[in-house]
């Protein structure tokens, strides 16, 4: 089953990920000042991920 949390940072802004059902990470939002900034972040997603075309998929400086 794929979840998805809000979570904080250290310096107060917050984000959201999609995880899978083992836990691993499946994406990760940009960061917003305010937590219901994150709302419209999370419905996006219900036009972006029925549409691969709008995913870029990027990798991290740990090769993730």
């Amino acid at each position: 089953m794929i979840q998805l949390e809000i979570q904080k940072r250290e310096n107060n802004d917050y984000y959201f990920r999609l995880t899978d059902n083992e836990g691993k990470t499946l994406l990760i939002s940009e960061s917003y000042n305010k937590k219901e900034n994150v709302v419209p972040g999370i419905e996006s997603l219900k036009f972006i991920l029925p549409n691969p075309d709008h995913i870029e998929k990027k990798t991290t400086l740990q090769g993730r």
